[in-house]
């Protein structure tokens, strides 16, 4: 009988002691994560009263106070989109009885866990409230507009958020309506209404959307869709040509714009097809005049339009080539004989544009070379009669166009009293 008395007595001891230890739980039997050594403890009071309320980003708790000198402060755990609860804020006081969950998403439901703690490591069960959905994104800005047309930018316009909580609003852009659109600017002050895009492509058509942005960092919901396209460049310049045959110029000449809004011409010129084009002139005629001292010179010519904007169109993508009008072709000289002691000459022209020559003599005298020269002569033969014994003359004739163009000289010939070579 006393046996059986022992054995009562010792159950009820194991019961009563179990019944007000401490003891480690998994806290994931309370949708917690586990904490290392912390210990559920039964009998610590849990925080009592918890209400929530929410903003647009924000949810605030407020819970009983705990009149417990074993309280140390408390633990927030929120649930994530998936129901696993994450601790989000450990309060080391344990006078607080409220807590605010900020940066939230607009528009969302969420859960929260509170549960107080002591110094060595023990937790009460947690209290747990469903916080009202926070609240919806404020609408979009009333009115945005796109204005096309305007040179090397696009002009975008908005009504101002009447909600006072906007300070400041955000511009997007694609270059596909359905693209994604990044964020190009950042307008402060709610009653800021205008913003001018001047990172654009002349002619080129973009898509745009605003953002209101609240104080705390919320955007507004986005605008539909706006579309415009800056001013386009003005066409290209075409049938530009220009001269081969003319002395000591070369002019250029290609059809009038009939771009309404065309102010001038700007001509470039290079020396090479594929060199560097830089501006030769500007004019508002649809010709020009290159004046070149050099015979022959050839240069490469592109001409664009510019409108009253500024905008200039496209050079044309292969130059034109322009040359001024060529040397002469040289004379040749036939002979050059001794006769009756003279000297006579002759020669002929190979280029049908010569109209006369130009005779040159050199010859040693004392200790110098002198040189005579005829001009304007239109024979093709000569008689040299002033001419000493033991002398050598050299000899060479230029040809000389209607427009003052000169040959280069023939081929000299050498002439004395005793001997005649070409």
């Amino acid at each position: 009988m006393k046996k059986r008395h022992l054995i009562l007595l010792l159950t009820l001891s194991i019961l009563f002691v179990s019944g007000c230890s401490t003891r480690s739980i998994g806290l994931k039997g309370f949708g917690l994560p586990s904490f290392g050594q912390l210990k559920l403890d039964r009998t610590l009071p849990s925080p009592a009263g918890l209400k929530a309320v929410s903003s647009m980003t924000e949810v605030a708790l407020e819970w009983k106070p705990i009149k417990s000198r074993e309280i140390a402060g408390f633990r927030i755990f929120r649930a994530n989109e998936k129901g696993h609860f994450k601790l989000i804020e450990t309060i080391n006081d344990p006078y607080t009885t409220h807590f605010t969950d900020t940066g939230l998403k607009p528009n969302r439901r969420y859960i929260y866990k509170v549960s107080a703690f002591t110094e060595d490591g023990r937790v009460s069960l947690p209290a747990t409230i469903t916080a009202p959905p926070t609240k919806q994104r404020l609408q979009a800005v009333p009115y945005f507009t796109a204005i096309s047309g305007l040179p090397g930018r696009i002009k975008l316009i908005w009504r101002f958020h009447p909600d006072p909580k906007v300070t400041s609003y955000v511009v997007a852009r694609s270059d596909r309506p359905n693209g994604t659109f990044n964020i190009i600017e950042t307008i402060k002050n709610r009653l800021s209404v205008e913003y001018i895009d001047k990172d654009v492509r002349p002619g080129k058509r973009y898509y745009y959307k605003l953002f209101g942005k609240t104080f705390d960092g919320v955007y507004t919901m986005p605008t539909p869709v706006v579309d415009a396209a800056s001013k386009p460049l003005p066409p290209m310049i075409n049938g530009v040509k220009a001269t081969t045959n003319l002395p000591k110029r070369i002019e250029i000449i290609w059809k009038a714009s009939t771009d309404p809004d065309f102010d001038f011409y700007q001509v470039y010129s290079s020396p090479f097809a594929d060199g560097i084009y830089t501006l030769l002139a500007k004019t508002r005629a649809n010709h020009y005049i290159d004046a070149i001292k050099e015979d022959g010179y050839k240069r490469y010519y592109k001409v664009t339009q510019v409108d009253k904007a500024g905008l200039e169109s496209p050079k044309q993508p292969k130059p034109t080539i322009g040359m001024t009008l060529g040397a002469v072709r040289p004379p040749v000289i036939d002979s050059a004989l001794i006769k009756n002691n003279a000297i006579l000459l002759r020669w002929h022209a190979t280029d049908p544009r010569t109209k006369r020559f130009i005779l040159v003599k050199k010859f040693w005298d004392k200790w110098r070379i002198k040189k005579l020269k005829i001009t304007d002569y239109k024979g093709t033969t000569y008689t040299d009669k002033k001419i000493r014994p033991n002398v050598t003359y050299t000899y060479y004739v230029r040809a000389v166009d209607e427009n003052g163009i000169v040959s280069a000289p023939s081929k000299e010939v050498t002439v004395s009293l005793n001997t005649s070579e070409k």
